[in-house]
């Protein structure tokens, strides 16, 4: 949180943020620390569009409901519901249903594209 984003560096870069909608509960990592990171990046990155940031609202009603109320269902990861997304130049935010794990099939398409 408190690291300088390396801007120029990353331009041609890629980041997505995965997270388990309940890291934290029963895994080691809460959501809101994946969520502080990706709005601080789009703050880093100068993103003046307040839609593509996770809210206090959305943010609120993740960690309070370890779920997010959709009125229609995203895609789903692997085998898991997407319960939230966001996204903005090239940095993604992704909530599944899960834990604080690596989802293998997923991770491994990931670094094969």
């Amino acid at each position: 949180m408190f690291w300088e984003t390396p801007i120029k560096k990353r331009r041609n870069s890629v980041l997505q943020i995965y997270a388990g909608i309940h890291d934290g509960y029963t895994g080691s990592v809460p959501i809101s620390q994946s969520i502080k990171f990706y709005n601080k990046l789009l703050i880093d990155i100068d993103e003046t569009d307040d839609a593509r940031y996770v809210s206090s609202d959305d943010a609120s009603t993740m960690l309070k409901t370890q779920s997010f109320p959709l009125k229609k269902p995203l895609k789903k990861i692997d085998n898991r519901a997407i319960l939230y997304h966001k996204s903005s130049k090239k940095i993604t935010i992704t909530i599944f249903e899960g834990t604080h794990e690596i989802l293998k099939n997923v991770a491994l398409d990931l670094i094969g594209n």
